[in-house]
């Protein structure tokens, strides 16, 4: 990475790399073993090593607090350097591109998700597609891919994490009405603090554990 970008790989990182090297040098004719243990561990290295990638990234990423509608990208590079990223063994399958959906929505990057998000129209990017377009401030279309989104899985564990992490405010009080996520709801409040500034700390934070969670689900499901 560019020593000019705002992070840097830390030091676990090269020994991850480096611990790869030192297996292939041990064992130059790993790939051609059928039974020895050796190949396995080297392909679990390799796995190691490109996922590693994506923990920097999501740990850089989700300790910060985006703003609800930004007014631009937080750092351009950054971006670029996850577009550029194989950020797991495949990174072609779909739950990868979401993943890689997902960091750069958290770099403010809302046009670079969208174009991932768009295609094919499935549950998970109907989900990162009413975000994008609710941090846009397209707050209506936003309320189209919530209803194209309908319950997603991760919302049980978004509403749970929610609930007992952020301080009470009227939203939460919502969701201890209703028991369960309610994205309608966030997305109006989201609105409402867009022209009046109400409750924008808490919603950010909220937002933060949100895009934190549905990260977070993606990652544990690509391959």
């Amino acid at each position: 990475m560019a020593s000019s970008s705002r992070f840097s790989h830390p030091t676990w990182l090269h020994h991850v790399r480096i611990l790869g090297d030192a297996v292939e040098w041990y064992f130059p004719n790993a790939s051609a073993l059928e039974t020895n243990c050796t190949e396995p561990f080297a392909r679990m290295l390799n796995k190691l090593t490109i996922m590693s990638d994506f923990a920097f990234f999501a740990e850089k990423l989700t300790s910060r607090t985006p703003d609800l509608c930004p007014k631009g990208v937080f750092d351009a590079e950054l971006s670029e350097q996850i577009k550029n990223a194989d950020l797991f063994a495949d990174p072609t399958s779909e739950m990868a591109r979401a993943a890689k959906a997902g960091l750069l929505l958290f770099n403010d990057d809302l046009d670079g998700a969208h174009v991932i998000v768009q295609s094919p129209e499935i549950p998970i990017n109907n989900f990162w597609h009413a975000i994008i377009h609710r941090r846009e401030g397209d707050f209506s279309n936003a309320r189209y891919w919530w209803n194209r989104t309908k319950h997603h899985s991760a919302m049980d564990e978004i509403f749970d994490i929610v609930i007992h992490r952020v301080p009470d405010f009227e939203y939460i009080d919502e969701l201890r009405q209703s028991q369960q996520w309610e994205p309608f709801a966030l997305n109006d409040f989201c609105e409402r603090a867009a022209k009046t500034g109400e409750w924008e700390k808490e919603l950010r934070e909220v937002q933060r554990l949100e895009m934190k969670i549905l990260l977070e689900w993606c990652a544990a499901r690509a391959k």
